[in-house]
Parts: C-alpha cells; structure tokens; sequence
C-alpha cells in the first residue's frame, strides 16, 4: 500500500515541528485505527527517510500516548521521567535496558532524560556495565542494579568535577604568587640600574664588585 501524496507532503511541512511529525508518522505507521498505515519501511522510502528515523519518531509518541493515558491528563515531572515527545523519542532510540539507565542517570543527576539519551551515551553505557558486573557478583538483576550504579556514577562525577575545581583554584593561585614574584624582581632591577646610572664603570672597577667565585 502506497503512501498518499498528501501525507508525504505534510512530511517535508513538518520537518521542524518535531511533536507533530512524530504524530503523523506514528498515524501512518502505527495507528490502530488507521487502516491505510502503511510499514516503517515503506513510509520511510517514500519520505526519503532512513527506516531507524521513521520507527523511532513513530515508537515516541506512541509511548507518549500511552503514558498521557495511563497519567489520565498532563504528565506530572519526576527525577528522570520523560514528560515530553521528544524526551520519548530520544528513549525510542535506546534499548529497554539502555532507557533505564538514562533515566536513571537523570533521576541521580539532575539533567532532563531526553538530553541525558541523545547527548551522555557514555555515562549510559558505563552505568548498564557497571550494573551488569554488579549483577553477576551479587546473583541480582541488570534492572536491580541500574538506580545503584548510576547513584555511584553521579557521586564519583561530581567528586571528580569538585577535585578539577580545586587543582584549578591551586594552579591560579601559584601563577598569582608567582606573577607577583616577578614583578618584583623586576622592580628590584629597576632600582638597581637607576642606583647604578650616574656611577661611572671601568673594567677594573667592574671585576673588583663581582664575586670570588666568578
């Protein structure tokens, strides 16, 4: 079954209005009550969209939907829930194991999880690993660990962010100390050659104020 027209138009019509784009594609694709839905596939190829983009968009906002029906009306904002299309979308794109961690990497950080899943992928990953070798140490579940390891990860984050700072404040403080130093040094030369510039220097006079060791 062939996409209308008319949809693939509205297609390019909405490419910067992201929550209705997602909305159409998820009407053509994965709408129960739409009967000329057509495949991932084939809306992507007659968009001119890769398939990944079409499925993702479509799986957002249909797990949007899902928890607008579940809240009753509006979403209420918790640590680390997705509240808005996009923050599903960007989930959508996560494995269910992958979507935990993110959420819960923002429950513990404080960042919304829509930014957490597209832009701290490494922190997600280094926290579904350190779940997984807790998991296996303890005899416990991946998803039992998940909270715990991203807890641990968010506190050894910001000890090292508070150990950057404080090298930063030290180092500014030595260059401060130091600067000063040399300005006075300098200053102390200033003196002795403005003490020294009326006095008249022979050679002999010369080697006769320098140093033994010399």
């Amino acid at each position: 079954m062939a996409l209308p027209k008319r949809v693939i138009e509205k297609d390019y019509e909405l490419s910067e209005a992201h929550d209705e784009l997602m909305e159409l594609r998820w009407k053509w694709t994965m709408d129960p009550s739409n009967a000329k839905a057509v495949s991932f596939a084939e809306y992507a190829r007659e968009v001119g969209r890769d398939p990944s983009v079409i499925r993702r968009d479509a799986t957002g906002w249909d797990k949007y939907q899902q928890s607008l029906e579940k809240a009753g009306s509006s979403l209420t904002a918790s640590p680390g829930a997705a509240t808005t299309p996009y923050e599903f979308r960007e989930l959508a794109a996560l494995s269910e194991e992958r979507q935990q961690a993110a959420q819960a990497v923002a429950k513990h950080t404080g960042n919304k999880v829509g930014h957490v899943a597209r832009n701290k992928r490494q922190q997600v990953d280094v926290v579904v690993d350190r779940a997984h070798r807790a998991a296996e140490k303890r005899g416990t579940t991946v998803e039992h660990e998940i909270d715990k390891a991203a807890e641990w990860q968010a506190k050894a984050e910001r000890v090292a962010e508070r150990d950057r700072r404080e090298r930063k404040q030290r180092h500014t403080s030595q260059f401060l100390q130091i600067e000063g130093k040399i300005g006075a040094m300098l200053a102390r030369g200033r003196e002795v050659l403005a003490l020294a510039e009326d006095i008249p220097f022979s050679a002999s006079s010369a080697v006769a104020v320098l140093p033994e060791s010399w």
